[in-house]
């Protein structure tokens, strides 16, 4: 909404979506995972959601969210959630590969769940939390876990939130 108000009144031309795949894919590569394009979501999903698959999704989004609080102790206390208050991420090597692995294994079964029995907005989630955990599997095979300090991720973000 915002970005066509400016775009009228700047009297920019805004690239259309076939345009602009094909830049990304000149930039990217053949070497880049196909992506659903977002005009797809709603034209793949059936307009009433079968409530068997609409619960296995709720399950996994709950059993992730359960996992997060449980390994992300600073996570859980930014919820509210005080059981492991005094405790911190484990940042050892052999915590990483653990988080990794969960990861991985999380994403097979996020992979199972067909998201066009899926209601839109759970499907539009479905396609965002999928899309979250392959790129941090990309990122994971890169190193992208060995820098402890970011622009917008280390101690000086994540101390100042726990207060």
């Amino acid at each position: 909404m915002i970005l066509a108000a400016l775009v009228a009144a700047s009297a920019i031309a805004l690239p259309s979506a076939p345009v602009v795949a094909s830049v990304v894919a000149s930039v990217v590569g053949a070497t880049a995972a196909p992506q659903v394009p977002p005009s797809s979501i709603g034209a793949a999903v059936t307009p009433e959601a079968d409530p068997a698959v609409t619960a296995q999704f709720a399950a996994l989004v709950a059993a992730y969210d359960e996992w997060r609080r449980t390994v992300y102790p600073e996570y859980a206390l930014r919820r509210g959630d005080e059981t492991r208050a005094g405790e911190l991420t484990d940042t050892s090597l052999a915590g990483v590969h653990k988080r990794q692995a969960w990861s991985a294994n999380f994403l097979d079964e996020l992979r199972a769940v067909d998201p066009r029995r899926l209601g839109p907005a759970d499907a539009r989630d479905y396609f965002l939390l999928r899309r979250d955990f392959e790129l941090g599997a990309e990122g994971f095979r890169f190193g992208a876990w060995m820098m402890p300090v970011g622009g917008r991720f280390g101690p000086h973000q994540e101390i100042a939130q726990m207060g």
